[in-house]
C-alpha cells in the first residue's frame, strides 16, 4: 500500500501508518480513509481505489466485544444492518464481499505494516476468514504488545477487548503453553494494578475474560486469585452502595465457582446476590421510590425461587407487594376525554331499533358488528410499531390496587394489544349501552321477554335458566351487584354446556391425579378448536371480559372474590347480557360442524 505513487493518497496512507495507535476506535480509521478514496476515484485509479475500500471496510467492522458477542466463534460483525421492504437483509460492511483476492491483500500487509494496530487488525481478520494459525500467533503477539499503550491511556475496554481475543485464540492452541503461562500472568498484573491504582469497575471484563479460560489450563492458584479479587471488588462496589456492580462481580464469583464445582460456595455466592437486591430495594425504600424497590424484589425473589428458600420467599412476596402498593400511590393517571354527538350514537343504534318487533332486534345483536374486530386490533399494533416504536422498547407492568403485579411484559405487544382493545371496547359499550336503554324503552324489553328469548334458544339447562332468570331480575331491580354475581358463573356455565353439546371435551384432570374436573373458562378458551368455533373476534371479546387479568376478568375476580365495587354496575353487566345474546347465534349443530 505504501508503494501508491498519488502524493495526495500516499500522505493519507502515511499518516494512518504513523498515527494508527491514536484512535480509540478503529472506525476512525475508516473515515480517515474515505477522503483517499475520493482521490482514487479522481483519478481513476481503479486498482488503489479497491484496496483503499477494502481497508476502509475492513476498519468499518465492530468487533465481538462491541456488539455484544451474539455469535459463538465470530469476530467481526457489520457496522449496521437494514432490512429492505422486499425484506433482504443487507449489512455495511459484509464479511461475504472478501474474497481471495482481499485476503490475500491483507496477508500482504500484515507482514508489510510497521504499526501494530493495523498489523493486529489484518492478522486477525485473516484469521478469522481463513483460520490460517502463523495470522492468530501475529494477532496474539500484536494485542499483547499493544496492551501497556491501551491501560496507560485508559482505554480499558480496548484492554478488555484485546484480553478477550487473545484467550479465546489461546483456547484454539495458537500459542504454546509456555506462552500462555506468559498471557495469565500478565491478565493478573492488570488485574493487580486495576486495583492499585483504583480502577476497579474496569476489573470486571478481565475477570470475565478468565472465565472463558478452560479449567484444564488453569491451576488452583489462579483459580483462588480471582476469586479474590472478585471479592475485593464486590466489597468495594457493595461499600460504594453500588449494588449493581456488587451483583456483576457476584455473578463472576457464581461463574467461578460453577466452573471449578464448589456446589457450597456457589450457593452462597447466589445468597449473597440475593441479598443484595434485597439491600438495594431497601434502600430504594428509605428514598421512597417504590416502583423501582418492587422491581428490584422481583429480581431478589427469582433467586430464592432458584435456591428453594421459602422463607424468603414468603418474606419477599409480602415485601414485593407492599412495595407495589405504595407504588402505586405515586402513579399519575392521564386521561383523554374524547367526546361523540348524541346523534351519532343514536344513528349507529338505529341500525338495531330499525327492527319491526323486540325478538328481531335481540337477533340484530347477535352479529359481531358491536364487537372490536380482532384482525384489525392486531394490524393497529402491528403499525404502532412504526409509528410509536418508543412504546415496544420499554418494559411494560401492570399492578392492581393491592400491589399484585398482574403481568410483566419484555415484549409489551401483547399489553398494547389489550389496551387497544379495551379503548375498542369502552367505545362499544356506550353503543350496547344505548342500545339496550333504547330497547327497554322502545320495545318493551323486559325480565320476561328476555328470558323467554333465552329460553327459546334451547342450549341452556332448566337449572341454569332458573338462577339466570334471578341474575335478570336483578338486572332490571338495578341491583347491579347480584346481578353480576349471578350472570357471570352461569355465563361460564352456559359457555361450558354450549361447547359440550357440540362434542368439546370439557373435562380435565385435577393437576397430578386422575381424579376428574370441568375444566374452568380459562382452560376452555385456550383451546384451538374453541377459538376455531367462536372465531378470533368474539373468542378475544370473551376473553378480555370474563379471565384476561389486563381486561376486565370479571370471571376472575368474582369467582375469587376481588371483585370491585365500581366494576359491578350497568355498563359491565349489559355486556354480559350482550354476551349471553351473542351465543345464541349458535346451534348445538354449529358447534358439531366447527369440530
Amino acid at each position: 500500500m505504501l508503494d501508491i505513487k498519488d502524493e495526495k493518497i500516499l500522505e493519507i496512507v502515511r499518516d494512518i501508518e504513523d498515527t494508527a495507535q491514536n484512535f480509540e476506535h478503529l472506525h476512525q480509521i475508516s473515515r480517515t480513509i474515505a477522503p483517499a478514496i475520493g482521490r482514487a476515484k479522481e483519478i481513476e485509479d481503479k486498482e488503489t481505489e479497491q484496496k483503499l475500500i477494502w481497508e476502509h471496510q475492513l476498519f468499518d467492522f465492530m468487533t465481538d466485544t462491541e456488539a455484544g458477542k451474539p455469535e459463538k466463534d465470530k469476530r467481526f460483525y457489520p457496522k449496521a444492518t437494514f432490512v429492505t421492504e422486499n425484506g433482504k437483509t443487507i449489512n455495511v460492511p459484509e464479511i461475504t464481499d472478501f474474497k481471495d483476492d482481499s485476503i490475500e491483500y491483507f496477508k500482504k500487509r500484515t507482514h508489510e505494516t510497521k504499526n501494530t494496530v493495523l498489523k493486529a487488525r489484518y492478522s486477525d481478520f485473516v484469521w478469522e476468514i481463513k483460520k490460517d494459525p502463523s495470522f492468530g500467533k501475529v494477532a496474539v503477539d500484536c494485542y499483547l504488545e499493544l496492551l501497556e499503550d491501551y491501560y496507560q491511556k485508559t482505554w480499558f475496554f480496548r484492554l478488555a477487548d484485546a484480553f478477550y481475543r487473545i484467550i479465546y485464540l489461546s483456547m484454539l492452541k495458537v500459542v504454546n503453553d509456555a506462552k500462555f503461562r506468559i498471557i495469565k500472568e500478565k491478565l493478573f498484573d492488570y488485574l493487580d494494578k486495576m486495583i492499585k491504582d483504583g480502577h476497579h469497575r474496569f476489573c470486571l471484563e478481565l475477570l470475565d475474560a478468565f472465565t472463558h479460560i478452560k479449567k484444564e489450563r488453569t491451576i488452583d492458584d489462579e483459580y483462588n486469585k480471582a476469586l479474590s479479587i472478585s471479592q475485593q471488588c464486590a466489597q468495594h462496589f457493595r461499600k460504594a452502595q453500588n449494588f449493581y456492580l456488587e451483583r456483576s462481580f457476584l455473578e463472576i464469583e457464581e461463574k467461578l465457582n460453577s466452573i471449578y464445582s464448589h456446589a457450597d460456595l456457589f450457593r452462597m455466592t447466589r445468597e449473597r446476590r440475593a441479598q443484595s437486591f434485597v439491600d438495594e430495594a431497601l434502600f430504594r425504600e428509605e428514598k421512597n421510590d417504590f416502583l423501582a424497590a418492587a422491581i428490584i424484589y422481583q429480581d431478589a425473589l427469582k433467586i430464592y425461587q432458584q435456591l428453594g428458600d421459602r422463607e424468603k420467599i414468603n418474606l419477599y412476596k409480602n415485601k414485593l407487594t407492599e412495595a407495589n402498593k405504595k407504588s402505586v400511590k405515586g402513579f399519575k393517571r392521564v386521561s383523554i376525554e374524547t367526546r361523540i354527538p348524541n346523534e351519532e350514537i343514536e344513528k349507529l343504534t338505529d341500525i338495531i331499533l330499525i327492527a319491526p318487533n323486540l325478538n328481531e332486534a335481540l337477533i340484530r345483536l347477535v352479529f359481531d358488528d358491536l364487537l372490536p374486530n380482532y384482525q384489525d386490533l392486531v394490524k393497529q399494533t402491528e403499525d404502532m410499531k412504526t409509528t410509536n416504536p418508543l412504546q415496544f422498547l420499554v418494559n411494560t407492568q401492570v399492578i392492581d390496587k393491592e400491589g399484585h403485579l398482574l403481568s410483566v411484559d419484555k415484549d409489551p405487544s401483547y399489553s398494547i394489544l389489550i389496551r387497544n382493545s379495551m379503548l375498542h371496547i369502552k367505545f362499544k359499550t356506550i353503543l350496547i349501552n344505548r342500545i339496550i336503554e333504547r330497547l327497554i324503552q322502545e320495545k318493551g324489553l323486559n325480565k320476561d321477554n328476555l328470558i323467554l328469548y333465552l329460553k327459546n334458544w334451547g342450549l341452556i339447562d332448566d337449572n341454569n335458566l332458573k338462577i339466570i332468570e334471578h341474575g335478570i331480575e336483578r338486572y332490571f331491580a338495578e341491583d347491579y351487584i347480584s346481578s353480576m354475581c349471578i350472570l357471570v358463573p352461569q355465563l361460564e356455565a352456559v359457555i361450558r354446556s354450549l361447547l359440550k353439546k357440540g362434542g368439546i371435551q370439557t373435562i380435565s384432570f385435577e393437576r397430578g391425579t386422575t381424579s376428574t374436573q370441568e375444566s374452568n373458562l380459562s382452560e376452555l378458551l385456550e383451546r384451538p378448536e374453541v377459538r376455531e368455533i367462536f372465531g378470533e373476534t368474539l373468542h378475544w371479546y370473551i376473553k378480555l371480559v370474563s379471565v384476561e387479568k389486563l381486561g376486565l376478568n370479571l370471571r376472575n375476580d368474582i369467582a375469587h372474590g376481588l371483585i370491585e365495587f365500581e366494576k359491578c354496575n350497568l355498563s359491565n353487566t349489559n355486556i354480559i347480557l350482550h354476551i349471553f345474546i351473542l351465543l345464541t347465534r349458535y346451534t348445538a349443530s354449529h358447534t358439531k360442524d366447527a369440530v
